[in-house]
């Protein structure tokens, strides 16, 4: 059977190993998540390329339209007409640039995610690492106290030349009741 500095030490290793594993797996959870905003930032600003590509598609289309309607009642394309067609262009443009700010907060907002997972997975990391530093900081305080324990207590199976006695005495009996 192992004695108990031994095991002792075991679990102090097995209790270090753990939180180091405990750490490292936290880190690289939070590096994963990072990862992911970072991907989705990404998959927000392709959105809104596309958006704004389809949007300005539909204007261009819009705008077409207007010029063959006003083309084809024999209207010129100034004043009035012109007019709704430069609003049409300026309609388009305010919807770009509301989809611009809505992706731009939207991508600021994931990377912003992407940091802090960062930022916890290092926490974790050393988190996972002080405490297997306490963990062994403590086991080795038991052993020693375990070794202390193991020196001042004698060994009933060597033979020293003094008597054990120390070891079978009885507490004295000061009323002298009961034996000896």
């Amino acid at each position: 059977m192992c004695d108990p500095i031994s095991l002792s030490l075991a679990g102090t290793a097995i209790g270090a190993a753990g939180s180091i594993v405990s750490g490292v797996q936290g880190a690289q959870a939070a590096a994963f998540n990072a990862r992911v905003a970072e991907n989705r930032a990404r998959a927000e600003q392709a959105r809104a390329n596309f958006e704004i590509e389809r949007m300005r598609e539909n204007a261009r289309q819009v705008r077409g339209a207007q010029r063959a309607r006003f083309a084809s009642a024999g209207v010129q394309i100034a004043g009035s007409p012109l007019a709704v067609i430069e609003d049409t262009a300026e309609d388009e443009e305010l919807e770009v640039q509301s989809i611009l700010f809505g992706s731009r907060a939207t991508q600021a907002n994931l990377r912003a995610q992407a940091g802090l997972s960062r930022f916890e997975g290092q926490g974790q990391l050393f988190s996972g690492l002080t405490r297997a530093a306490g963990t062994v900081l403590s086991g080795a305080a038991s052993a020693g106290r375990f070794r202390q324990l193991n020196r001042a207590i004698p060994d009933p199976t060597v033979n020293t030349g003094f008597s054990n006695a120390f070891i079978t005495r009885r507490t004295p009996n000061p009323l002298g009741i009961g034996g000896t």
